[in-house]
């Protein structure tokens, strides 16, 4: 059945235009999916219109960003990685399906926050969450084992992942300065010496200002909305 899935999901992105090869159209009629999220089949219908719509307007314009990690990837070879921020799971499939990576953490705890501590259009409601959620662990289980998608909060994620253990770390989750610096924070050991943390957003204010606080006599490379640094080697 896995060996079927992979093949299916090939199929479907080898076959489909480059604007809308990460896009997997939820359906109405999957038992799975209703059993899960426990919402009246209007509901659903609802929630899966507007997940698929919401993915439809995003994903052309985050593609750049996929594009950028995914060669960093194959020109350092870099095999480990994890990303906060997950989304609708086009970087993670990007990753997974254009790189040789042996082991991809996708972060993101897909659970409503107050407007106050995640001042974000994408702070969906909850039934639009666990909606999204199921979608993009569709969309990663043909990967196997070299897939963990992990349903929490970057600080609790660190605390399963071994120092060292990650060649790259890509952020892309709360913009706000005190997250940013959380995530930088929790994460920065996990990254080996001459590994790259990576991040979108760079014209956020937060995202900014925690980026140059914390890697002060670092190189900070930028293209686009996109800045990253390699860490650097022990002597």
């Amino acid at each position: 059945m896995k060996i079927l899935s992979t093949l299916l999901l090939t199929f479907f992105l080898i076959n489909t235009s480059p604007i809308n090869c990460f896009i997997l159209p939820l359906s109405l009629d999957d038992i799975e999916l209703q059993k899960e999220t426990q919402l009246t089949r209007e509901k659903l219908k609802a929630a899966i219109t507007f997940v698929n719509s919401q993915e439809e307007y995003w994903h052309p314009q985050w593609q750049y960003q996929y594009h950028t990690l995914v060669n960093m990837i194959k020109k350092h070879n870099l095999k480990r990685g994890a990303e906060i921020g997950v989304a609708f799971g086009g970087q993670s499939l990007a990753i997974l399906f254009k790189t040789a990576v042996e082991k991809l953490y996708s972060i993101d705890p897909y659970y409503h926050f107050s407007s106050d501590m995640y001042p974000d259009h994408l702070n969906y409601n909850q039934s639009i969450f666990n909606v999204l959620y199921y979608l993009v662990r569709k969309k990663l289980e043909p990967f196997g084992e070299r897939s963990q998608l992990l349903r929490m909060t970057s600080v609790k994620a660190a605390q399963l992942v071994k120092e060292g253990e990650l060649d790259f770390l890509y952020i892309d989750g709360n913009h706000e300065y005190e997250y940013v610096k959380l995530d930088i924070l929790s994460w920065f050991d996990k990254v080996r010496p001459g590994g790259f943390i990576v991040g979108d957003d760079w014209q956020a204010e937060g995202v900014r200002r925690a980026v140059n606080e914390f890697f002060k006599g670092y190189v900070i490379h930028r293209k686009n909305r996109m800045w990253w640094i390699q860490k650097k080697k022990k002597m």
